[in-house]
Parts: structure tokens; C-alpha cells; sequence
């Protein structure tokens, strides 16, 4: 044969070997590791923030050893062997890789691989579409519903509103949530901690994804109107701040694996975030995919990985899912995760709000909260009214946050309990509505001890206005501020009838709706009865506000 000829015979056989392994099916796998190599080249700041690290102290949590970075060697070695790395999991010790069955044998014998997990194929638990049209407002009450089902209210009107608090959401995107006037406070205040989106890789997650706008609204949706109460709506949590991860896929048919949301946790974690909100629900699509017998709390990765997010003292809110009788989709099947079912205006059951028990007999749900006929803001800006579990996993979420900011230094365990302990079937327990709906001022009791202060301001406070009640005082009395979007720093001064500054206070005013209280034996032992003016100052003095305070000594 002619020497070109050999050549270019030669030539094509060796590009069609490297066109055909190029072309080779691969799947995704986990790669499970037995250990982590040295440990002691780590400090604590290097992986996690001090915001996380605090979280762990106050609440007695010792730094783990799923804390800390996998092993960059044993990755180096995965890929060495033709393994496609997507990125590492320190809390599963793994590393998330591209390969073919092949390269998966070979990375099997490496000496510190424990085990070799193909990546089963999973969907997005989307809600239905909502069925209310949209409509522009109601009243001024608009999410009031799902607010006062379960007490939130009360705790609005004590200034719990969730300010203080981190909140991570996982979902399908954010599409113009930076644009929605309901959400606009998030940017205007810096409340917005932190974006990524976990499928294409970049800090955008307003580009797509109506699902994650619409359950953000309903957590931290904010509008008041002075001159059109029909427009107001109060968010579950519209006071807390957040951190917003796209981690679902719609681009693929709703096909998505779960390591996008463990990976998403991670990151969470390591920022600080207090709790998890998530209305994503994973179910089987394949044969290598999740029976019903592995909703047992101890199989599904993404259970896993819940389990290990609650262990560091996060508290972990999932929406069941909404098939029905079909069961509760993972990762609702964890024992420390809340799983939240659905209700309507009526507190019934909602037909899709799905069915526990876990496989192993355990209660699940956990609680319900309304979710149809829920009220959320679409991506436009327009009020409107949906359904699914999606939507009651907010409004719960947004109770939990609440309490917590309610209760500093709470175990985020205790506040698991205490939401239970409040619910109105608590006693006689089911498998359609769990627990049962909760109560946000019972729980509040349950942990601190105390009954929840009654609010004698039940109308909003326009502007700057305050109110002081009870007035005239005795052994205390509490401000009531309506303060806006803004935070601010001042001091509160009170001025006998002579003018002379008696009391002063420096403090900080949160956004929203604020109640600070003072008592006697704290704050004002040492005034004797009479008429006192009270002033506010902002921190450059300049007055605020001012109201007149009776203050008694006794009865």
C-alpha cells in the first residue's frame, strides 16, 4: 500500500478512536472517599465564615469533621483517571464527577475511594399553575389568611419579623425579583447577602425561574400603601435577610440531580445562613432512582445532607410535595427536617398536599400551613393567589424565623419541638395534616417561658409615628414604631418637666414594624412618678419624634 495511504488510514483510525471515546455516554456519579488525609493544615476561618462559626458556639455545636474541605489530593487522583470533576461535597466527603462506566472501575480501586454512587435522576416537585387569576390587590390584608392561621400576625405586631435572621432558598431561579417593588426593600436595605446560581455557574439568578420568585415573595414580600390598603401585603419574614441559590434546571426538563442543592447548603452554611427554605421535592425517574422504601430519612442523598445541614444548628423547612397519596418526596423524609403539608382558608387538607409516614413509620408531615388559595406577588409585581406545598413551606418557614429572632441563642432542635408541641393536633397526631397547623405564640411561649406581650397598637403606624402603651406606665411599658424600610441608629431620651434628660437609651430600629420593651426593674427603677417627654434622635441628634409618657410607681 502507498506510504500515504498508510498514513492517512492510520490517521483516521486514530481520530476515530478519539472521536469515539470523545462521544462515550458518561453519567454522574458520586465518589465516596474513606477519609479526609490531614487535617491539621485547616483552621476553622479558612471554610467558614464567623457568622457560621458563631451560630455553631451559641448553640454548643463543636466544629465536625464534615466541616472540613475534602482532600485535595484524592480529587486530583479521581480526575487523574479521566473523571470529569464537578465539584467536592466536605459534608458527604465526595466529589461529584463526570465519567463513563469504564473510568468509573478504575476510580472504584483507588485506595481512598470508599465507594463509587451513579447520580439517579430526579425532578422538580413544580406547583400547579396557580388557579386564581391574577388580580391587583384585595384589601389590605391581602396575605392575611395565611398569616393569622397560624398566629404570625402576633408576632409581627411585637416586631418579630424575622430581622436578624440569614435565610438561604434553594429553587428553580429568581426571574426579576430584583425589579419587584414587593421585594425592593431586600436591595434598598442590603438584606440580599448573597446570590449564585448553582446550574450555569455565575452570581445571576434573576435571569429565570417564576417558582423561586414567587416563594421569595412569600417570605419576604413587603408593601404599604398610605393612600391604597388594597396593594399592602406583610411577607412570612419580611424582616430577615437572605441568601438566594438557583439550583434547579428547567432548561432540562426538569431533570436535575440532587448534588446542585447539597452544594448549595454548603455554601449556604458557610456564609452563616440560620435556615433553609426549600419547595423542591425529588422523586424517581429512572431504575436506578428512589423507591418510597427509600424515604426512610436515612438514604436520599439530599436527606443526608438535610440531616447533616440540621446537625450544625441550621434549621431545615422542606415543602412535602404534592402528589397526594403518592407520599412525601425526599428530602421531607429526614428526621430533623420540618416537613410542611398544605391547607386552605378553611384548615383542611388540601387534595395534593402529599401523605406521610416516612417509609419507617415516622410522622410525616411534620406540620401544615396554607397553601392553597395562598397569596404570593408573580415576578410583574401582581398580587395573586396559588396553590401547592410550595407555598405553605414559606409561610412556615417565615413563623420559624420569627421565633427564632424571638428567642436568641436558640437550639434550632428546640425550635423544631416547640413548632410541633404548638400545633393543634399535637396530641392525636395523623399522616394527612401531621402535627397539625401550628402556633406561633404558643411556640414563643414554649421557649421563652413567657406569654407573647399583647400589642395595644393593632392599626399600622404611618412614617415615623410611634405609640406608647400602656400610658400611663407602671412597672412597663413598650414603644411601637413604624419605621419603613430603612434601618436606622439613635437614641431614645425622656425629659422631666423641667427639661432635664433623666433616661437615655441608645438603640437600633430595625426595618418594619418595631415594639422595643423597657421595664421598671431594668430600665427606669429610679424614676418617680410624673409627666416625662419622650424624644427620639436619629445619630446625628437631629429630633425624630416626641410623646408625652405618664409613669406611676404603683397601682
Amino acid at each position: 500500500m502507498n506510504t500515504k495511504w498508510i498514513w492517512l488510514f492510520s490517521l483516521l483510525l486514530t481520530l476515530g478512536g478519539q472521536f469515539a471515546y470523545a462521544q462515550a455516554p458518561t453519567d454522574k456519579f458520586w465518589v465516596m472517599f474513606t477519609d479526609k488525609g490531614d487535617l491539621s493544615q485547616w483552621q476553622p476561618q479558612d471554610f467558614l465564615a464567623q457568622r457560621s462559626l458563631d451560630r455553631r458556639a451559641v448553640q454548643g455545636i463543636p466544629l465536625k469533621y464534615s466541616d472540613y474541605p475534602v482532600s485535595k489530593a484524592y480529587v486530583g487522583g479521581v480526575s487523574g483517571e479521566g473523571a470529569a470533576v464537578r465539584y467536592p461535597s466536605k459534608w458527604l466527603n465526595a466529589v461529584s464527577v463526570r465519567m463513563d462506566d469504564v473510568t468509573a472501575a478504575r476510580v472504584a480501586t483507588l485506595p481512598y475511594v470508599k465507594e463509587v454512587k451513579r447520580i439517579p435522576k430526579v425532578s422538580l416537585e413544580m406547583d400547579p399553575i396557580p388557579s386564581t387569576e391574577a388580580r391587583a390587590g384585595y384589601s389590605a390584608g391581602f396575605s392575611q389568611a395565611q398569616i393569622q392561621m397560624i398566629g404570625l400576625d402576633k408576632l409581627h405586631k411585637n416586631g418579630y419579623n424575622g430581622h436578624g435572621i440569614l435565610i438561604s432558598m434553594m429553587d428553580n431561579g429568581f426571574r426579576d425579583a430584583n425589579k419587584n417593588p414587593y421585594l425592593s426593600h431586600l436591595i434598598q436595605s442590603d438584606r440580599l447577602v448573597a446570590t449564585w446560581d448553582f446550574v450555569h455557574g455565575e452570581s445571576n439568578v434573576f435571569d429565570q425561574g417564576d417558582h423561586g420568585q414567587w416563594t421569595l415573595s412569600i417570605l419576604a414580600g413587603w408593601g404599604e400603601s398610605s393612600t391604597d390598603t388594597s396593594y399592602w401585603f406583610a411577607g412570612s419574614a419580611h424582616g430577615a435577610s437572605f441568601i438566594l441559590c438557583h439550583t434547579e434546571d428547567d432548561a432540562s426538563e426538569t431533570h436535575q440531580e440532587e448534588d446542585n442543592w447539597v452544594r448549595a447548603m454548603e455554601y449556604a452554611d458557610s456564609i452563616g445562613a440560620d435556615l433553609f427554605s426549600t419547595s423542591l421535592g425529588y422523586r424517581t425517574l429512572d431504575n436506578d432512582s428512589y423507591t418510597y422504601a427509600d424515604m426512610d430519612g436515612n438514604t436520599t442523598i439530599i436527606t443526608i445532607a438535610a440531616d447533616i445541614a440540621a446537625s450544625k444548628g441550621i434549621v431545615v423547612v422542606n415543602s412535602a410535595g404534592n402528589d397526594g397519596a403518592a407520599k412525601m418526596l425526599a428530602p421531607s423524609d429526614g428526621d430533623s427536617v420540618i416537613s410542611i403539608g398544605a391547607v386552605n382558608a378553611s384548615r383542611l387538607r388540601a387534595n395534593f398536599s402529599a401523605m406521610g409516614p416516612s417509609f419507617d413509620g415516622r410522622i410525616k408531615p411534620d406540620i401544615s400551613a396554607m397553601g392553597e388559595g395562598c397569596s404570593f406577588v408573580r415576578s410583574s409585581g401582581v398580587l395573586s393567589q396559588g396553590n401547592g406545598t410550595s407555598f405553605s413551606g414559606p409561610v412556615a418557614a417565615g413563623m420559624a424565623a420569627c421565633i427564632l429572632q424571638s428567642a436568641p441563642g436558640t437550639h434550632n432542635m428546640d425550635l423544631y419541638r416547640a413548632i410541633i408541641r404548638s400545633a393543634d393536633r399535637y396530641t392525636n397526631p395523623d399522616t394527612l395534616y401531621g402535627y397539625g397547623i401550628p402556633n406561633a405564640p404558643e411556640a414563643y411561649r414554649i421557649l421563652t417561658g413567657n406569654a407573647l406581650p399583647s400589642v395595644a397598637v393593632t392599626t399600622a403606624l404611618l412614617g415615623d409615628s410611634i405609640a406608647i402603651y400602656p400610658n400611663p406606665a407602671i412597672d412597663h411599658f413598650s414603644l411601637a414604631i413604624d419605621n419603613g424600610t430603612q434601618p436606622w441608629e439613635g437614641t431614645f431620651e425622656m425629659a422631666d418637666a423641667g427639661g432635664r434628660v433623666v433616661w437615655s437609651r441608645e438603640i437600633k430600629v430595625g426595618a418594619f414594624y418595631n415594639v422595643l420593651h423597657f421595664t421598671r426593674a431594668d430600665d427606669y427603677a429610679f424614676l418617680p412618678s410624673g409627666r416625662y417627654v419622650l424624644r427620639i434622635l436619629d445619630a446625628d441628634r437631629k429630633l425624630k419624634n416626641s410623646s408625652k409618657l405618664s409613669i406611676f410607681t404603683e397601682r
